[in-house]
């Protein structure tokens, strides 16, 4: 072979560079071309000037030599590809049960670093399946290499792994993660895996004491940006200060969360609950002795699940229940009490001061916020419904140790709610009748109360508003869910297919909404609440009140689907709806707010305000 190639040399059919290369690509050589992939040199002809190569996709396929050699890339016989023509049984074996070797075999096959991509690629699917089985596989080889210093996992996905020889410590590795980060997400997990490397890492004081001013500095210059991230920063710098004894990070969080104050909730929202407690222990640093008044504002303005109860537990924790206890209070009365916060107290209810609200009128709020998300186009946490009904103590607890009257009125509000269907509505008063035995006629009268009441009385608006909802579920929502599980269903195997298991889920929820909406539209009457009898409070009317503390306040009772606590617009199935309906003026009603003096009743009149408070 030699002797050809000085012979294609001498002649000019190759050029010296190509001879060179030409040298290393004797027959049974393993090469790698770009187009046509991996292959093997099959046999050489000096007559035609051409190498015949086996790939993969294409036997006996010919190349002339000049554009072979500048074309292929030799390969060892131990590179991996090799392995996997010459041995892809035992390679399968070692891929379940050597992880580890065969990462380290694919890196050093590709110059000791590859992207996930590329391991992937190299892996499937004659190794390993498909994306899911590749997904658990390298799960399995992350877990194989951890705490492994020849292993450099990166930050992106985008990014290489990279096998070193001379192995590096974990400390080593993060403080590499640290200085080649410039996003505030990469920062905060470099300075993570600092803090979790402590034990191994010589003179941690000195070293780590530069990174906590940078850190403090990262987060002066993200702060108006991504407020959220730069209070992680500070956080994470402030456990490595604490933990190596060093000076904390300056300006700190106290100064941070001074500079946010206006717009602290979806700041602090996006928070885990480690940091959040730790973020939430400066409020007084911050704001001094006004501290437990700004966290107790907060609280009624928060939507999502963990915040309220993040924050009324750090009042608590700090013996600040009277702060807490004057913002519940407050949002109750005031009719702004949220689902996220009926839910801490229900909860907590066996713990001071949530302990304080137990009681009847809690059960009241619950009804009144869960009838609110149902028309809200704000769709909340459904947690709030799920301790209701999941909890099987909640009601007793509420309805134990007071008088019966007291609880008849929630009991006939919860018969009436248009949230649960029929059978929850019966199980939930079940459980009040478990409690009270004397309400038990309401349970047997329910069927005939609903008869002789008649179907439910809603504005015309809200009825429009209905039907459009009802029409877009049948003609758009429904007939697109039908098309997306057709297509999930072609993506196949149904047992690992999300989006096909997704899709026939929100089915069930489509169906369940259409069924509620035919079963309303079914029994509706549309009014335009004229020709009111004004004489007592009923459906249409405008209820002037004065409540405790001599604040007076206006409702206008309306129709089922009017609700809307804003404009002061009450259903007449709300529990308040319910207790004002049928009293005259200078009847005394008691709400969950306290006991309230009808002043006057007004017919409803759509153009006036509705609703004033003084």
């Amino acid at each position: 072979m030699q002797a050809d190639i000085e012979k294609l040399l001498l002649s000019g059919v190759v050029s010296a560079s190509a001879a060179e290369k030409l040298a290393r690509l004797a027959p049974g050589t393993y090469v790698q071309h770009k187009s046509w992939g991996f292959g093997r040199i099959a046999a050489w002809d000096a007559t035609l000037g051409s190498v015949t190569i086996d790939f993969l996709a294409k036997k006996s396929h010919p190349m002339q030599f000049q554009f072979a050699a500048e074309t292929l890339q030799a390969m060892a016989e131990s590179h991996f590809l090799a392995r996997k023509v010459n041995d892809l049984a035992s390679l399968k074996a070692d891929a379940q049960n050597n992880p580890r070797g065969v990462l380290k075999h694919i890196l050093d096959s590709l110059g000791g670093k590859a992207t996930l991509l590329q391991i992937q690629q190299m892996l499937t699917p004659e190794i390993v399946a498909n994306d899911v089985a590749f997904k658990t596989w390298w799960d399995k080889a992350k877990k194989a290499i951890k705490g492994d210093g020849h292993f450099v996992l990166p930050a992106k996905k985008t990014d290489p792994v990279e096998y070193r020889t001379e192995a590096i410590s974990k400390s080593g590795t993060a403080f590499e993660r640290w200085n080649s980060a410039r996003q505030s997400k990469d920062q905060i997990a470099a300075l993570d895996e600092i803090l979790k490397s402590l034990d191994s890492l010589d003179d941690a004081p000195a070293r780590v004491q530069p990174i906590i001013v940078a850190a403090a500095l990262a987060a002066q210059k993200t702060q108006k940006l991504h407020a959220t991230a730069a209070l992680e920063l500070l956080a994470v710098a402030e456990e490595l200060a604490v933990a190596t004894k060093t000076a904390t990070p300056q300006p700190g969080i106290a100064a941070a969360l001074r500079a946010m104050e206006r717009d602290l909730v979806p700041v602090l929202s996006p928070l885990n609950a480690t940091r959040l407690r730790q973020v939430l222990s400066h409020f007084p640093d911050a704001f001094g002795e006004e501290w437990p008044g700004r966290v107790a504002a907060l609280i009624p303005r928060t939507t999502g699940p963990r915040l309220p109860a993040e924050l009324s537990r750090a009042l608590v924790e700090r013996n600040e229940d009277e702060a807490l206890r004057s913002a519940y209070d407050q949002s109750i009365r005031g009719h702004t009490v949220t689902c996220e916060m009926l839910y801490w107290l229900a909860s907590e209810r066996a713990e001071t001061p949530a302990s304080e609200f137990v009681g009847p009128e809690l059960l009241s709020s619950i009804l009144s916020a869960l009838e609110r998300d149902v028309t809200s186009e704000i769709k909340r946490s459904t947690r709030l419904r799920e301790i209701l009904t999941g909890d099987r103590d909640l009601i007793p607890d509420l309805v134990s140790g007071v008088e019966a009257h007291r609880v008849r009125g929630v009991a006939r509000t919860l018969l009436h709610s248009t949230v649960f269907d029929d059978l929850t509505r019966k199980s939930l008063v079940a459980r009040i009748i478990k409690v009270h035995p004397s309400i038990i006629e309401l349970l047997s009268a329910s069927s005939e109360t609903r008869q002789e009441d008649g179907p439910l009385i809603v504005s015309w608006e809200s009825l429009e508003k209905r039907k459009a909802e009802f029409d877009e579920l049948v003609k758009v929502k429904i007939p697109q869910n039908i098309k997306d599980i057709s297509i999930a269903r072609s993506y196949g195997d149904l047992r690992e297919n999300f989006e096909f298991k997704s899709a026939k889920q929100m089915q069930g929820v489509l169906q369940r909404q259409k069924r509620d909406y035919e079963a309303q539209l079914s029994n509706c009457r549309g009014t335009d609440f004229s020709d009111v009898d004004a004489s007592q409070v009923s459906v249409g009317t405008v209820v002037r009140m004065r409540g405790p503390e001599g604040v007076e306040e206006t409702y206008a009772i309306l129709g089922a689907w009017d609700t809307d606590p804003d404009k002061g617009i009450v259903s007449y199935l709300a529990p308040s709806g319910q207790s004002l309906i049928g009293k005259h003026v200078g009847d005394t009603v008691q709400l969950n707010t306290g006991a309230h003096e009808i002043l006057e009743i007004t017919p409803y009149r759509p153009s006036g305000a509705t609703a004033s408070e003084s």
